[in-house]
């Protein structure tokens, strides 16, 4: 996993998939698909280039979920290169 602000991304993904609704701009906790780095990220804070109060991905993406009770203090631990698993519920 790699860290970009307060943004987690996955190394490349075997998901392939198109920008389909894609947006560039995100909300607090969201878990999107980024077509451009085939990663999944999960936004949990701002990022580097959002304005204050915005969270902005590097380039749009496609928003696939949300992270189910976060806990800042478990996702602030990550550090780049760490390896993990998380899971999609339905």
């Amino acid at each position: 996993m790699n860290l970009w602000g307060d943004e987690i991304y996955t190394n490349e993904s075997p998901i392939i998939e198109n920008e389909e609704n894609a947006k560039p701009v995100v909300e607090l906790n969201d878990v999107a698909y980024w077509p451009t780095g085939k990663a999944i990220c999960l936004f949990f804070g701002p990022t580097p280039i959002g304005k204050k109060g915005e969270i902005k991905p590097y380039s749009p993406v496609n928003v696939i979920g949300k992270i189910l009770n976060p806990d800042k203090s478990v996702l602030k631990k990550i550090t780049n290169g760490i390896e993990g698993t998380f899971k999609l519920k339905k």
